[in-house]
């Protein structure tokens, strides 16, 4: 009962962003017994599966983050981090996806929302071309206040991905007013 009505806070919280941080964490499962999860980026991690998901189990407690605002917490095959600049729920979450993918997910921006998306992505630290535009209404994973993409990877190393929200005129001029969330490292 008491795991359940944790989930239960878990998911008002990333629907209606009231804050049950002072809540306990949630008992990991007996596969997963190292690490709890919890608050917004327990319920993602919820959401994508929970330890028998894409992400696999915690390896690390949730941590402040190093770059921007927020919190971060890293699984055997991804990570999710929480961007308040970009939003009160706004999480973000990449994982290897196989093929020679990385997949990448931000959800939500609520109440900012976004008529173009613009992902930025650097593998062992340098520019290798992956970088993209993304408008919303011409693909098929990218909305006003969330997305998801897939990302092909260029070799075995060190990729680092972000995405910023922005409003793009007739003219072509992005204006950008909250930034990038927090960035997302992945050895792949």
């Amino acid at each position: 009962m008491k795991f359940a009505l944790r989930i239960v806070l878990a998911a008002v919280t990333l629907v209606s962003g009231v804050s049950f941080a002072t809540s306990p964490a949630i008992a990991a499962p007996a596969e997963c017994t190292s690490h709890n999860w919890y608050g917004l980026i327990g319920a993602r991690y919820e959401y994508f599966g929970g330890s028998a998901g894409v992400l696999g189990c915690p390896t690390t407690e949730e941590l402040e983050v190093s770059e921007g605002r927020g919190r971060i917490q890293y699984f055997d095959r991804g990570v999710i981090t929480w961007s308040p600049a970009t939003g009160p729920n706004s999480v973000q979450t990449l994982w290897k996806a196989g093929n020679g993918q990385l997949l990448f997910d931000w959800y939500t921006t609520d109440p900012l929302n976004y008529n173009d998306w613009l992902l930025n992505v650097r593998f062992n630290g340098t520019d290798r071309g992956l970088d993209r535009e993304m408008p919303v209404g011409q693909n098929f994973d990218v909305f006003r206040t969330a997305g998801r993409t897939a990302i092909g990877t260029v070799g075995s190393g060190s990729y680092r991905v972000a995405v910023e929200g922005c409003d793009r005129s007739g003219g072509g001029t992005h204006t950008c007013r909250q930034g990038w969330t927090n960035p997302l490292y992945l050895m792949y």
